[in-house]
């Protein structure tokens, strides 16, 4: 596997150890990600990702990642994904609600479960087997390979704000949808900003907080060196996307054998990445401590806020449905909430640093359900 990075398009970076333009081979295949390289998303679910099918298909398979856009930007990748400009790629639906209605509007349905391996288990079976939550994906000739859930999204802040007052007027850089509506909520503003432009933006104050994932204090967005304090409101996970989608064609040319290796090599990272976040999530939070970074409680009245936002259909999803024309979004809804409720189940009492039992339950409850030799074989 190799990586091209948006620096320099002649630097290849291998998976686990540097090596020259000279000596990297050729991918047969492209994934293509507007995240970073250091994304934690990248970190498990791109090069060991793609080094774990090169191994189970005997090199048959092989994907170069394109990391940080360069292959295709966000908001051309399910269209340049359909028409096979890449193979695979991450796919952000909630950036694009025209052509992914219902998973724009499922994304927010995480402020109702902020754990991420609920999460991450239940989008991944919503995408896989559910009829609801395939047929986005089915529209736009493309293939639902799973999905990795952040962990809540909190406010990285210049300043401690904590209180509903505080927030009021705070301008707020936000993925957009229920992120947006939450600020306007308390009576803040949402701010539209590149994930590459967080850093800066904080740091000139053109920005007062940044509604991030745990992950992102010192790695990644780097947020712990350009502010002071991160907000511990426990705000819904992004999962909106398909860490990996496939190209139909692409994916109908494989054999059901390759089918398999490439879906239980998701399976396996599901696991990896959910053990992983933990310790990623931890080490964000002490080294943001170290470098001075206050982490705050909200007060009470930011937190009764936020509840009354969830009970508000989470500021309205239902009308933003029916403006849409969502018509079936209720049954989807009930669908996709079905499957919270029997992964919160599922998941009890399971220790989230036993990667096997979490790969165990991913391949009973998802992946060996699908016949491979027929599933989305056109």
């Amino acid at each position: 596997m190799t990586l091209k990075t948006p620096a320099g398009l002649g630097a290849l970076i291998c998976a686990a150890t540097l090596c020259s333009l000279s000596a990297a081979r050729a991918a047969d295949y492209t994934y293509s990600t507007l995240l970073s390289p250091d994304h934690p998303q990248n970190v498990f679910g791109g090069p060991p990702w793609a080094d774990g099918i090169r191994e189970a298909t005997n090199g048959e398979v092989d994907f170069q990642i394109f990391a940080g856009g360069v292959l295709l930007p966000g908001g051309e990748v399910l269209e340049g994904l359909s028409q096979g400009v890449a193979d695979a790629a991450f796919v952000t639906a909630g950036y694009i609600p025209a052509q992914m209605p219902l998973w724009a509007l499922i994304g927010d349905m995480g402020w109702i479960e902020p754990d991420m391996a609920i999460i991450t288990m239940a989008a991944t079976e919503f995408g896989i087997l559910d009829e609801y939550g395939m047929r986005d994906w089915q529209d736009n000739n493309v293939v639902f390979g799973g999905d990795l859930s952040t962990g809540p999204y909190v406010f990285h802040c210049r300043g401690e704000p904590k209180t509903l007052a505080d927030f009021k007027g705070l301008r707020i850089r936000t993925a957009g949808n229920g992120w947006a509506r939450f600020a306007e909520y308390i009576g803040a503003v949402p701010v539209n900003l590149t994930f590459a432009d967080i850093y800066s933006s904080l740091e000139r104050g053109a920005l007062d907080c940044a509604a991030l994932d745990e992950a992102q204090i010192i790695e990644a967005s780097r947020t712990g060196e350009v502010v002071d304090s991160i907000v511990a409101l426990p705000m819904g996970p992004f999962f909106s996307q398909a860490t990996w989608a496939f190209n139909e064609q692409f994916w109908s040319g494989l054999t059901a054998a390759q089918r398999e290796a490439i879906f239980d090599q998701n399976a396996h990272i599901i696991a990896k990445y959910l053990v992983g976040m933990g310790e990623t999530i931890q080490r964000n939070y002490d080294g943001g401590r170290d470098r001075g970074v206050t982490i705050l409680e909200p007060a009470d009245d930011l937190i009764a806020k936020a509840a009354e936002f969830v009970a508000d259909d989470v500021g309205g999803l239902a009308a933003i449905a029916e403006s849409r024309g969502v018509t079936d979004y209720q049954a989807a809804l009930a669908s996709f909430t079905e499957l919270v409720e029997k992964w919160r189940g599922l998941l009890d009492g399971v220790d989230r640093t036993d990667e096997a039992a979490l790969y165990d339950l991913a391949r009973s409850e998802i992946f060996d359900k699908i016949d491979y030799e027929t599933y989305r074989v056109e």
